[in-house]
């Protein structure tokens, strides 16, 4: 009997729950919004009705952007390059030192020029992509981070997100 009222006190708790919030698929329709930041000169066009919530960062470097129920983000930074680090320096003092150090990380993907540089990584249950552009004297840093079980949701944001700078 007591099983039976336990199982009855959880569908109840059930029914009254507040449903999963329904994110609209990612197309070339989605209704998009452009976020700029004159303090590092890049502007960021994303999907304005897949996040919904919004974070300023106190210093004025960057935006947090996140799904209603919080499981994606997006977050875009500037940074000043004061140590005048080369992309493959920024790299290794933003993620390698990490990443040696915990073996639940692992390089999905990587690829690197003089001013751009793109790294996927897993991490635990996570998927994190960095995207990171070198300007004169600053560099602007995108990150978008999924459940690991959808690489297919990572690849379709990668391709609805836009920046652009202004050297």
């Amino acid at each position: 009997m007591k099983t039976f009222l336990n199982i009855m006190a959880v569908m109840m708790l059930m029914a009254f729950a507040p449903a999963a919030t329904e994110l609209p698929s990612l197309t070339h329709d989605n209704a998009t919004e452009e976020y700029c930041n004159k303090r590092f000169n890049y502007c960021l066009q994303y999907p304005s009705d897949y996040f919904l919530k919004m974070e300023k960062s106190d210093n004025g470097d960057g935006i947090t952007l996140k799904t209603p129920d919080e499981a994606i983000d997006l977050q875009v930074t500037g940074s000043y390059n004061v140590m005048d680090w080369s992309i493959k320096d920024i790299y290794y003092h933003t993620f390698d030192q990490d990443i040696r150090g915990d073996l639940n990380t692992q390089v999905v993907t990587s690829l690197f020029d003089d001013t751009f540089s793109e790294v996927t990584l897993k991490s635990g249950n996570r998927l994190e992509f960095f995207q990171t552009y070198l300007l004169d004297n600053a560099y602007v840093t995108i990150n978008i981070s999924v459940p690991a079980n959808t690489p297919e949701l990572l690849e379709q944001l990668r391709k609805s997100v836009n920046l652009s700078v202004s050297v």
